[in-house]
């Protein structure tokens, strides 16, 4: 069996991570307790004529699958402590200004699976996350994406 690869996470997605786990183990048990039984038990029916049964077991089944995926990701994690994140290069967690092809912005490395760059998240694991790793203020980097060539200067660490 091979090993599982390591993933990093940031506490903030890590404790993410967790309350998903807890929320989808709630609605699994709420399901085998209280749906299937109910949806079994319906009147005239026969379990393999029961849509209302059916339903039931396919929801515990997408539910288990979302559970087995979570505990895949946690399995591996490798949790980033905020605390000890360098100011004098680039990490997961780093909170960055960067020059992106001549515009400013302010974002943050994240953690597997917490990107949003919308909200200024990059992954670790992106082009431009896994280009700029280990970086230092002042430093540019050509960055390769689906969309071309970009080119990209830390400016500061927070």
């Amino acid at each position: 069996m091979k090993e599982a690869e390591k993933i990093y996470l940031t506490k903030e997605g890590y404790r993410k991570l967790l309350r998903e786990q807890e929320k989808i183990a709630e609605q699994l048990k709420t399901a085998k307790a209280g749906t299937i039984p109910a949806a079994r038990s319906e009147p005239g029916n026969l379990w393999h004529d029961n849509a209302a049964f059916e339903q039931a077991e396919r929801e515990v089944d997408r539910l288990t699958a979302q559970l087995r995926e979570i505990k895949s990701q946690l399995t591996p994690a490798e949790v980033v402590d905020s605390k000890n994140i360098s100011k004098d290069r680039v990490g997961i967690g780093s909170k960055l200004k960067l020059q992106i092809n001549g515009k400013v912005l302010t974002c943050q490395i994240v953690g597997w699976g917490e990107a949003d760059p919308k909200r200024g998240k990059l992954s670790y694991a992106s082009p431009i996350g896994k280009a700029i790793l280990q970086a230092k203020p002042g430093d540019h980097v050509k960055v390769e994406t689906p969309q071309g060539e970009i080119s990209v200067k830390i400016i500061k660490i927070f």
